[in-house]
């Protein structure tokens, strides 16, 4: 099985050869894990809220749109821009492409900034598939099910790193409830092409925080959800997701996101975004570019090497 523990001297190793501080990292997600929103494509969003800041490698068509933003980062765009009433809290924009913005409110007088762009996308979801491959191994511990509702998801007794796996065809129509003790992990290994939840809630137990739980949709190329409660961050790499009405505290990654869903980044005055552990692994490395990002970016590809993850 691969290793559970690691990533972090990894990283730190790795980061302070090119002289940056492993404080300025956001984990084991990467770049993206300083985002709600971290979408690879195309991003459709209207008549919602997002609490943190948004990444889009594609165009965003945004309408009545609040966007809460961070003091580092805010939206950044890699294609075009279209956003049609709403606010930025915080945070600068940047665009790729072109920006269309009206009855938008911006922080500051902030204007939109053409040019650079702070993320190198193409590496950062070529990091993050291989890292999401990397968290699901054989013999991993299988989901439990109480016959009537809920499937459970680890042990509130437990400390540390918990990995467990579940099939997507299991899941439609039943409430999920993710447990373990305050300052573990939880990674959930959701396994199928195609997952859809609809009416139904994540329920947290044993002290474990939204932020230290992580939903890895391995293989999915959809997901779909509809009037959610949903508790963790989603790693969807390759999924188009569709999120209509409902609400996730956590943050999302997916390779296309549109819908109303609302995203919230805090939990009980505490950020959300995730903060846990994670299964080492040795990524490929991409090509470095000169940009700071980009070197870091680069740097995260190799740091967390130690054990990679196998599929079945």
């Amino acid at each position: 099985m691969p290793s559970t523990t690691g990533w972090k001297s990894a990283l730190a190793a790795a980061l302070a050869c090119l002289g940056i501080s492993a404080t300025a990292t956001a984990g084991p997600l990467g770049v993206a894990g300083g985002y709600g929103e971290f979408v690879f494509g195309d991003l459709t969003r209207q008549n919602t809220s997002s609490g943190g800041a948004i990444a889009v490698g594609g165009d965003a068509t945004l309408a009545n749109m609040r966007i809460g933003g961070s003091p580092s980062a805010g939206l950044v765009v890699g294609g075009d821009l279209s956003w049609k009433q709403g606010s930025l809290g915080s945070g600068a924009v940047s665009v790729g492409g072109g920006a269309s913005t009206k009855n938008v409110s911006l922080p500051g007088g902030t204007k939109v900034d053409a040019g650079a762009l702070p993320i190198d996308f193409k590496s950062a979801r070529s990091y993050l598939e291989e890292f999401s491959r990397a968290q699901y191994g054989p013999g991993d511990a299988k989901a439990s099910y109480d016959g009537y509702y809920w499937y459970k998801f680890g042990s509130a007794d437990a400390k540390g790193l918990q990995v467990v796996e579940v099939d997507a065809k299991a899941l439609g129509g039943k409430g999920l409830q993710v447990a373990g003790q305050a300052g573990s992990t939880v990674i959930v290994n959701v396994l199928g092409d195609a997952a859809s939840f609809s009416n139904m809630q994540v329920q947290l137990s044993g002290g474990i925080a939204a932020s230290n739980v992580l939903w890895n949709f391995v293989e999915a190329t959809s997901l779909k959800l509809s009037s959610v409660g949903w508790a963790g961050t989603i790693l969807a790499p390759r999924a188009l997701v569709t999120f209509d009405n409902g609400q996730l505290t956590g943050a999302m990654i997916a390779a296309g996101l549109k819908g109303t869903g609302t995203v919230n980044v805090d939990s009980g005055g505490k950020s959300a975004l995730f903060a846990g552990d994670a299964r080492s692994f040795q990524a490929v490395a991409s090509t470095p570019e000169p940009a700071g990002i980009a070197m870091l970016g680069t740097a995260l590809a190799v740091g967390l090497g130690i054990a990679a993850g196998r599929r079945k």
